[in-house]
C-alpha cells in the first residue's frame, strides 16, 4: 500500500514532538507495507501493538507539555487521543474475529488520522509553543 512521506508542513515546531510524529509515521508506514497476505497475522498484531504503545507514550509527552505550558486545547487533544486508542483497540478486536476487510480499513484509518490530526489539531498548538520559545 502507499506510504506517507514526512513533509515540512507536518512540523509542529517542537523538535521532540516532530521526532515522535516522525516515528509514528514510520510505524504506520511499516504497517501499510505488511499487506494482508495469509500468514502475516503475527506481524500485523505486533506492528499495531507497537504503534499503540508508542502513540500512548507520545500522547502522554504531548499532553504533559500542553499542561505545563497551559495550552487551552489540552482537553480536546485528550479526547482525540482517547478516541484514537479506542479505535485501534476496536480494530484489534476485528482482527481477532478474522474480519477479511479490516487490514485495509486500519491502514486507511491510520494514514488519514495521522494527516488530519497533525495538520488539524496538532498544528493548532504550534504558535502557542513557539511564542513560549519552545523548539
Amino acid at each position: 500500500m502507499t506510504q506517507i512521506d514526512w513533509k515540512a508542513s507536518y512540523s509542529v515546531g517542537v523538535r521532540e514532538l516532530d521526532q515522535q510524529h516522525r516515528r509514528i509515521l514510520e510505524i504506520i508506514n511499516d504497517f501499510a507495507q505488511i499487506g494482508d497476505r495469509a500468514g502475516q497475522e503475527k506481524e500485523i498484531y505486533g506492528t499495531l501493538n507497537a504503534l499503540v504503545k508508542y502513540a500512548q507514550s507520545h500522547f502522554k509527552a504531548e499532553e504533559r507539555l500542553m499542561s505545563k505550558h497551559h495550552y487551552e486545547g489540552l482537553d480536546r487533544q485528550k479526547e482525540e487521543h482517547a478516541a484514537f486508542t479506542a479505535q485501534v483497540f476496536e480494530f484489534n478486536r476485528k482482527l481477532a474475529a478474522h474480519n477479511p476487510t479490516v487490514y485495509h480499513q486500519i491502514v486507511n484509518y491510520l494514514q488519514q488520522w495521522f494527516i488530519d490530526h497533525i495538520l488539524g489539531l496538532d498544528k493548532n498548538y504550534k504558535d502557542h509553543f513557539n511564542r513560549l520559545g519552545l523548539d
